[in-house]
């Protein structure tokens, strides 16, 4: 035993040395990569001008007639309605860089944009097989600014970026920068359109539209503290007929002031609009919306975020469809957050069943529930539920109540819905809370046709007044008695022969996709 444990340490030991050495290799390469600079095949430390050719090559220009200016006192490259091309990166293929680009840089990279300028990406599997971006910095930030605007086009064979940053941020400010490519599903290249540490769109209008790539990725990068911000800026991205597709997918993402849309459709594996650990969304527009995808979905995923100044915790956005505005957030599905557990009633697109048991909340069955959530119609209905904590309805929802439902908790509102709340049916909803009050809307709840509130200041109900918003805050009990009679009528019609066979297939239909399920 000992000597296995002796060889054990050695192995562990000898990889621990091989990666010490490997990390060191790497450093060494890493910082003996000379300063450069380079566009349309042109590689200077030196400033002057150029102008681009018919085949995307920087060629010899004047002060007075250029497409390309680069001031090496400031590392500052000025594009003027040039037309680029990527092209191989021969001279520095012992560094670790990518192999083709059409702008790329040691350090900082500083583009200020006149004009319309184009670059275009393109490769050839037979020779080039490594990655390649459009504009690349390998120690350094990538500034990209300026009255004038900038289209990357993707035309690529393997694995690209349109900008890239491994060890720096990308920023875009006060311009405009558009990327667009179109593959072929079957072949599994990956293609973004920024890859970066951080990502700042700041006054910006930036646009993503990618169609028929196997991994296509909006803004990309993981790792802890990455953080990509949308600033009073306009952001769209189209994602079409991509196996795999992720608007933003960073460690945090922070909308202020912004525009964002983020629409999806076609995938056939993993589509998300915006995954993020930490997001953050104030005085901001964002429609993400995913369709006609046959894989895994979510329009926004986030574990913790801050929303219009209402932090949610723990939320994960499992809808199709997302949208928020400045005054509101309405996701076309709600949240149930009751205690400190968390369900999302749409497991699928028929929505979700969950039983109350000893007044807490868990999952049910077609057969077996007391809250179903119906994804289709965006109903939840309550039927019997009894709840010995707090219920907590996040999204705008219609809200059915069927049977006696009751909430009784302490130091915590009853029930506390987020956004609009419609409220309708036959049965009654009871919120008791002893020691804090009862409900708390953060906008009036609406009420409908024959459903009555009537609230007290005790918590055994007695002296009921009407409900009234404005006093919501001193109530410690509220009853919602819906309509005596469900609509449709006081009996169901008899049904003919034909229909009573009909329903029979269906019960038998009902049971056997329930028992597979």
């Amino acid at each position: 035993m000992k000597n296995i444990t002796k060889k054990l340490f050695a192995v562990l030991l000898s990889l621990l040395i091989l990666s010490a050495a490997c990390l060191t290799a790497f450093a060494e390469s890493f910082d003996a990569l000379p300063d450069f600079v380079y566009f349309g095949g042109v590689s200077t430390n030196e400033s002057g001008y150029w102008l681009t050719d018919s085949n995307g090559k920087a060629i010899p220009g004047t002060a007075e007639n250029y497409n390309i200016a680069y001031d090496a006192a400031t590392s500052k490259i000025t594009l003027k309605d040039a037309k680029l091309v990527t092209a191989d990166l021969e001279k520095y293929g012992s560094h670790d860089i990518l192999r083709s680009c059409a702008i790329a840089t040691s350090g900082d990279t500083e583009i200020a944009l006149e004009g319309k300028n184009e670059i275009r990406v393109v490769s050839d599997t037979r020779t080039v097989k490594e990655e390649t971006a459009a504009i690349q910095s390998l120690k350094g930030n990538v500034d990209i600014y300026g009255a004038g605007e900038l289209a990357i086009k993707i035309e690529n064979k393997t694995d690209c970026c349109g900008i890239f940053s491994e060890n720096g941020s990308v920023n875009i400010t006060g311009t405009s920068v558009s990327i667009s490519g179109t593959g072929k599903a079957s072949r599994k290249i990956t293609v973004a359109g920024i890859e970066a540490k951080d990502v700042l769109i700041e006054e910006a209008d930036f646009a993503v539209d990618f169609k028929d790539v196997y991994y296509a990725f909006g803004i990309l990068d993981e790792p802890e503290n990455c953080v990509a911000s949308v600033l009073d800026s306009e952001v769209e991205m189209n994602f079409d007929g991509c196996a795999v597709s992720y608007g933003f997918n960073i460690y945090s993402v922070v909308i202020d002031g912004g525009k964002v849309n983020v629409s999806q459709s076609g995938g056939t594996n993993t589509t998300c609009g915006i995954f993020a650990y930490v997001f953050v969304c104030q005085n901001s527009y964002v429609d993400a919306e995913i369709k006609d995808s046959t894989g895994s979905g979510s329009a926004i995923a986030y574990n913790n975020a801050l929303i219009n100044n209402d932090r949610n915790n723990q939320i994960y956005t499992g809808s199709m469809s997302a949208k928020i505005t400045p005054d509101s957030v309405e996701y076309s599905v709600v949240y149930i957050n009751a205690g400190n557990s968390i369900f999302n009633p749409y497991e699928n697109i028929y929505g979700g069943y969950f039983r109350t048991v000893n007044g807490s909340v868990t999952y049910g069955t077609k057969n077996n529930w007391n809250i179903h959530y119906d994804q289709m119609t965006n109903t939840l209905t309550l039927k019997d539920a009894e709840f010995a904590m707090p219920l907590r309805i996040l999204g705008s929802a219609n809200i059915v109540l069927e049977g006696e439902n009751k909430i009784e908790c302490a130091q915590a509102p009853a029930l506390q819905c987020d956004l609009n709340q419609n409220f309708s049916g036959s049965g009654k909803l009871t919120l008791i809370c002893a020691d804090y009050f009862a409900i708390n809307c953060k906008n009036t709840p609406v009420f409908g046709d024959g459903v009555t509130v009537t609230a007290s200041a005790e918590a055994d109900g007695s002296n009921p007044v009407a409900y009234s918003p404005i006093d919501a805050t001193t109530y410690k009990w509220v009853e919602i008695q819906g309509n005596d009679e469900p609509d449709g009528g006081d009996e169901e019609p008899e049904l003919t022969f034909w229909q009573k066979i009909v329903n029979f297939f269906k019960r038998i239909f009902d049971v056997l996709f329930g028992w597979i399920g």
